[in-house]
């Protein structure tokens, strides 16, 4: 299960963005080769590892950044972007 961190927060109420995207870390079972686009693992992609990869993407007004429940990162979070 994942904890969801929003982005994209306005007045209270949570609307996505229209082409806003989630990403998804998980700090055992991520790559941070992968797009960050999937929950879950496949064979070719699925979510991050580190959160350096979540600070390398310039994320977008509404964007969502999902951290799997339970994970551990011994590393800071910086998230670039604006909105």
């Amino acid at each position: 299960m994942f904890s969801l961190l929003l982005t994209g927060v306005a007045t209270g109420i949570w609307l996505p963005a229209q082409g806003a995207t989630t990403y998804f870390v998980d700090a055992q079972a991520g790559n941070d080769a992968w797009s960050g686009q999937l929950a879950k693992a496949t064979e070719s992609d699925g979510p991050w590892r580190s959160l350096r990869r979540v600070g390398a993407t310039q994320l977008q007004p509404g964007d969502t950044l999902a951290m799997h429940c339970g994970g551990v990162w011994h590393e800071a979070l910086r998230i670039r972007g604006n909105g």
